[in-house]
């Protein structure tokens, strides 16, 4: 189950931890959170839960890549120069709400079903 309102988004892992995430920023290659960033964050995520105000100020920050095209159309589908290798790449911020689907298409082009 993930939880949403307008700034953050909370999903349980496993029995004892949660995911609090919301920030896309964009500052090349690094993986280390921009110190002002990581603090507004935290800030925000204490508003939406102070009973854990002390966990979340201790908590690791943890920043990765996220796959992202500038005019937001999905690349989706066979690499042509690859047998058996597809793709669902570059839904930056919309990935969770496109998975389903993109889910749905790659699994139709892997059993055959369409050709596009």
């Amino acid at each position: 189950r993930i939880i949403c309102d307008k700034y953050m988004f909370t999903s349980r892992l496993g029995d004892d931890e949660i995911r609090l995430t919301s920030i896309g920023e964009f500052s090349g290659w690094s993986t280390s959170p921009t110190p002002n960033v990581d603090e507004d964050f935290r800030q925000e995520a204490i508003r939406q839960f102070p009973q854990l105000q002390n966990l979340i100020r201790s908590a690791k920050t943890y920043c990765g890549h996220r796959p992202f095209i500038n005019d937001g159309i999905l690349l989706l589908g066979a690499v042509d120069t690859h047998h058996n290798l597809f793709v669902s790449s570059g839904p930056g911020s919309n990935g969770w709400k496109l998975a389903m689907g993109s889910g749905e298409v790659i699994r139709r082009l892997v059993e055959g079903q369409s050709s596009k």
